[in-house]
């Protein structure tokens, strides 16, 4: 038995060495747990011993972490390798790591255990405003703008809005991490600038304070009197359809013509779901990034932030320019908007890192060659990393990353990608004005002083330019705002010179706020010349409360006539305000109870005329300001007051009314939100966009109105005769369910045919600019078509993808 037990345990021991089961000619030796901190790159040697003779090829696999084979690199060399990881705040946590090799037939493996913890120094992350919003100050008189940021390493972080807050706007800490910016625009402000730029600063009293800059836009109705032509995009990347293959994010790059500077720089909105709207920026649905002047003139660039796409996953991005030039130095009245336009291109995933150069815009430090992106105010910079402590351009140091975690670059970015040497700016704060003044601006920030008269007379308040340290992002780099001891908007003017006349009386004491709206560093100068003797202008309306009827009186040069008037709850107020006088062009507003504008008339015509139907009683004002600031205005004003016409439901109010609480009333809105249950809202009518009953059918409108297919959804709304394609002015002007497009002229087109609504027997459902609506059919010939140029037969998709013919303008 004892041979036969020998020459078994040798047949076993045979077998297990076949099966592997002895140490083999390839292994991985074991590896150590490690440790990985966000934002330091983690080096994890190891050690393969290959006895096969043969070259090893290394490979790796890892849990399904966000972009985590971009931030992993496996590196060989004799003997072994190490696996480099560069971990994000989305990685922390315990995960496993498998390396793998093989040599010819032979492989092996060997999982790796890491844990990934926060960083050891981060510096604060801006969650929230977003890059810029856009509010509708009509249907939104009043808005909130919630602030919150995030810092993993500390307990106490101080946040503070540092600069560019209008004077009504208020900011509240509601912890030490979050707060919200309260702001009710006045007229003079909505007056004064159509972009606000507010800079919130976060610091946690270990790192450099970190900076955040949110633009809010004041999109205001335009004038249509306004000389010279709006700026134009002529030139804009990626053209529409596009695939654009990225994961560092997608490039957007315009080139602009106009006959002025612009306003402030372009603010790109975007979107990867449907947009409501192509001419309207919707805060609830759009994403905003800044534009950074390009290397040439007039050229734009942004950057959409990646969407984390998987590697050739695709996703359609819309988006809108908001555009403006300076045309109107003393205000925003007829500063010339860009039309908008909706763009798609298709963004497609790749597993990219590395790929931007230096000074490009970036979102993350791994978008970057250097794997270093530096956080300014208004978004991420690449810079260079540091080459033995030394740099060729900036200062070798630790600054803040959007990521939130500390990094060693060339920097700051706005020196070493601005060229922008350090600033020391004027601070003064109520200083007496005297003489002439010298003051010096740096990014945003502003010099206030007091000018008191000496006598009365003629004043006219000034500043200059008097050396341009850097031109910023290009826009109007000076302004200057004149204030009465009320603090009311006396005037204001931007550019490279800006001056207020006004009158005054003796002793009457002004303020004049000097700022660079356009984050400009410069020198500038400050004057005051008084013209003494009698103002020959005086206000001759009595201050008292109106009253229905007439009411006659005069404006001055830079002021403006406010006056109280009574309304009980529920009430209609109509207000028309006529000028005599040629060379005025008056404007009026009315103001609720609590000082927020609910209307507003700014046309050129003799007459302008506000309706506004009130829910709580109270103090209203009604506001006369003269936009050209002619030396004497005279004005007449109407005054009717009625009450709300009652009501059992919707069908027995006016187009555009709903009957609410069983009153027939006009509700302003922005989204269907807003509105009640049975309402969306919609621009059906030609007064803004306002609340308009639901329906399922006609039988649910009241007489003479139909059941419209908007973006929306159904509205009632009224019902006219122009079929598919036909040009319209408003929703009335066209058939059936057909709604109006803002195409050139106008074109009657059912909306939202991606839902429930179906199109009209020979039309097709067509996707435009992120819109399904109802659109003529054609095959391929323009004839076929019943408007002429810009409209013929082009392709489009349908809601299937599949390839249709329709008539559609060349240009929307």
């Amino acid at each position: 038995m004892f041979p036969y037990l020998l020459r078994l345990r040798y047949v076993l021991l045979l077998t297990l060495a076949a099966l592997g089961c002895t140490e083999s000619a390839l292994r991985i030796a074991p590896v150590e747990p490690a440790i990985a901190y966000v934002g330091e790159s983690a080096r994890i040697p190891f050690e393969v011993k290959n006895e096969t003779g043969n070259a090893v090829t290394l490979s790796w696999s890892g849990p399904a972490l966000p972009f985590l084979r971009r931030w992993v690199t496996l590196v060989a060399h004799d003997g072994g390798g190490e696996l480099q990881w560069d971990p994000q705040p989305e990685h922390v946590g315990r995960h496993t790591l498998t390396l793998r090799a093989r040599a010819g037939d032979a492989s092996t493996e060997r999982d790796v255990a890491v844990e990934v913890v926060r960083a050891r120094q981060a510096t604060p992350v801006f969650l929230d405003p977003p890059a810029a919003v856009a509010v509708d100050p009509l249907a939104t008189p009043c808005m909130t703008l919630p602030v919150r940021v995030r810092d993993n390493d500390s307990v106490a972080i101080d946040l503070r809005l540092v600069a560019g807050a209008p004077p009504s706007a208020t900011f509240t800490l509601d912890g030490d991490r979050e707060g919200t910016v309260h702001w009710c625009p006045s007229p003079d402000e909505l007056a004064t600038r159509a972009v606000w730029r507010f800079t919130f600063e976060a610091t946690d009293d270990r790192h450099p304070a970190r900076r955040h800059e949110t633009r809010v836009l004041l999109v205001q109705p335009e004038r249509a009197d306004c000389p010279g032509a709006a700026p134009e995009i002529v030139a804009f990347s990626p053209a529409d359809g596009a695939r654009v293959v990225s994961e560092v994010g997608y490039e957007v790059r315009m080139e602009v013509a106009s006959a002025r500077r612009l306003a402030d720089a372009p603010v790109l909105f975007y979107t990867d779901g449907r947009l409501e709207s192509r001419d309207r920026l919707d805060i609830a649905s759009l994403r905003a990034t800044p534009f950074f002047a390009g290397d040439r003139p007039n050229e734009w660039i942004a950057r959409v932030p990646t969407f984390r796409l998987a590697e050739d996953e695709t996703k359609t991005i819309t988006t809108l320019v908001w555009l403006s030039d300076d045309a109107d130095p003393d205000g925003t009245r007829c500063d010339r908007r860009a039309p908008l336009r909706a763009r798609s291109f298709v963004a497609v995933g790749a597993v990219e890192a590395g790929v931007l150069p230096q000074c490009a815009p970036c979102t993350q430090s791994g978008d970057c060659q250097s794997n270093v992106c530096l956080a300014t105010a208004s978004g991420g910079r690449c810079v260079a990393a540091c080459t033995d402590d030394v740099c060729g351009t900036g200062e070798c140091a630790p600054y803040a990353s959007p990521e939130g975690v500390v990094r060693e670059g060339c920097g700051p970015a706005a020196l070493v990608c601005e060229g922008r040497a350090l600033c020391e700016p004027t601070t003064a704060s109520d200083a007496a004005l005297v003489t002439d003044a010298q003051v010096t601006l740096c990014g945003q920030s502003e010099a206030v002083f007091v000018w008191e008269a000496a006598a009365e007379g003629v004043v006219t308040l000034g500043a200059r330019t008097a050396a341009l340290r850097h031109p910023g992002d290009g826009t109007a780099a000076l302004e200057l705002q004149v204030r009465d001891a009320r603090e009311t908007l006396i005037g204001g003017q931007r550019g490279d010179a800006a001056s207020v006349r006004t009158c005054v009386e003796a002793g009457e004491r002004l303020q004049l706020t000097l700022s660079s709206p356009a984050a400009a560093d410069l020198d500038a100068t400050l004057q005051a010349a008084l013209e003494p003797g009698d103002c020959a202008c005086r206000d001759t309306a009595s201050s008292g409360a109106l009253g229905d009827g007439t009411h006659t009186g005069t404006l001055c040069e830079g002021r403006i006539v406010e006056r109280p008037i009574a309304l009980a709850p529920n009430t209609r107020l109509r207000v028309t305000l006529e000028s005599p006088t040629a060379e005025a062009d008056l404007d009026l507003e009315i103001r609720d109870a609590d000082g927020r504008r609910v209307g507003r008339s700014a046309g050129s015509q003799p007459l302008e005329t506000l309706v506004v139907d009130t829910t709580a009683g109270g103090t209203y004002g009604v506001v006369i300001r003269d936009a050209r600031r002619a030396t004497l205005a005279a004005w007449s004003l109407e005054v009717e007051r009625t009450p709300l016409a009652a009501c059992a439901d919707d069908r027995a109010c006016a187009a555009g009314e709903l009957c609410d609480a069983q009153r027939c009333r006009r509700l302003a809105c922005t989204r269907s939100s807003d509105c009640p249950e049975n309402a969306v809202c919609t621009a059906l009518f030609n007064s803004g966009r306002s609340c308009v009953p639901t329906c399922a059918s006609d039988r649910d409108c009241a007489s003479g109105h139909a059941c419209k297919a908007t973006d929306d959804g159904r509205a009632c709304g009224p019902s006219g005769a122009g079929g598919t394609g036909e040009p319209c002015a408003t929703a009335g002007d066209c058939a059936g369910a057909r709604t109006c497009l803002s195409w050139q002229d106008g074109y009657c087109a059912a909306a939202g045919c991606d839902g429930e609504i179906r199109c009209p027997e020979g039309d097709v459902c067509g996707v435009i600019e992120g819109r399904a609506v109802c659109l003529q059919s054609c095959w391929s010939a323009d004839t076929e078509c019943t408007r002429p140029a810009p409209y013929g037969c082009d392709e489009v998709y349908d809601t299937s993808g599949e390839v249709s013919f329709a008539c559609t303008p060349e240009a929307r």
